[in-house]
């Protein structure tokens, strides 16, 4: 399990709460929390339920149960009254946290400092006030669909800040790109490219062993992010990916930690390499040929290389890319 000590929610009031909490008031007590939202199909058919089964299971002095309303989207009709009138609806008992906006921003406060992708997103917080990360990857960073996003082989995101600077100069002074996690990384950190890493490189982060897994295969969510229309598509063509790591060994993760490399499993396999032969050389025979021989390439990209020999054609980008 990796940890990183969670950070307190920015609110604007709370709701089932007679006065403004802190995550550190809970301190010696888990936490169970979700950011959601009351138009989120997820959030009312399954975290809200799910969330007050928790309250009904476990008394408050053992677990505490928290709500986070993150609204990024129609923001209209999604007010502090017609909140209060569905937590009466949905019986909710438990605290809500309404998550604060500056001014002129879609995204939230917390929803930013947590890097959250979308709601719902469940936390759990254990007894020291630490957010948990498990081989799924943080349990703050939760994805609903694992077929594509998360899942082992996607526990972690890594994105170099040595990029920033080109997407600054590409796309302008963007708002997002102020601060790190502006493409959804967990570890934003100078001086690794994809270049420089291999897959089945293997890292010692804190006291955890990570090893990296595969390059970034960008979506339409981009684009969303971003308002831009073919921000994914400028990802991809730039191949300034970024790359995920698998968690091999549990352990904690304090600030300050560092990334050391401890061992090169498969060197000559970077993620530069693999994003050339994914998008540039698509059907280079010989790399090809390559990919579909090496085990210890991600087993889906395997597939990819496979069918292109077969076919002699170039899967269709469009789904992921523009959403269609």
């Amino acid at each position: 399990m990796i940890t990183r000590l969670a950070p307190e929610w920015e609110t604007t009031g709370w709701l089932n709460s007679d006065t403004p909490l802190s995550l550190a008031a809970f301190r010696g007590r888990p936490i169970v929390a979700a950011a959601f939202q009351m138009l989120c199909p997820g959030c009312v058919a399954h975290t809200i339920p799910q969330l007050n089964k928790v309250r009904q299971l476990f008394p408050a002095d053992q677990v505490t149960v928290l709500g986070l309303h993150s609204v990024f989207e129609h923001h209209e009709a999604m007010r502090e009254e017609s909140l209060r009138a569905f937590l009466h609806e949905y019986k909710v008992q438990f605290p809500v946290a309404i998550d604060r906006h500056t001014p002129g921003e879609d995204i939230p406060l917390t929803m930013q400092r947590y890097q959250f992708q979308g709601t719902p997103t469940l936390m759990l917080i254990d007894r020291d006030g630490r957010l948990r990360l498990t081989t799924l990857g943080f349990a703050g960073d939760e994805q609903g669909d694992r077929k594509h996003h998360g899942g082992p082989e996607k526990a972690v995101h890594h994105y170099p800040r040595d990029h920033y600077a080109y997407w600054r100069a590409a796309i302008g002074d963007h708002a997002k790109l102020a601060a790190p996690g502006a493409f959804g990384e967990n570890l934003a950190i100078a001086g690794l490219t994809e270049r420089d890493v291999a897959v089945g490189d293997r890292f010692r982060l804190g006291s955890a062993l990570i090893e990296a897994s595969q390059g970034r295969q960008p979506c339409f969510r981009l684009n969303l992010r971003f308002e831009l229309p073919d921000m994914a598509l400028r990802m991809q063509q730039s191949g300034r990916t970024g790359w995920y790591y698998r968690i091999v060994e549990e352990g904690e993760v304090r600030a300050g930690d560092t990334l050391d490399l401890v061992e090169r499993r498969l060197p000559d396999w970077t993620i530069e390499r693999l994003w050339r032969n994914l998008y540039v050389r698509t059907l280079d025979r010989e790399e090809l040929l390559a990919m579909a021989a090496e085990p210890l390439l991600p087993e889906r990209w395997r597939d990819i290389a496979r069918r292109r020999l077969q076919s002699g054609d170039v899967e269709d980008w469009t789904p992921r890319l523009r959403g269609a």
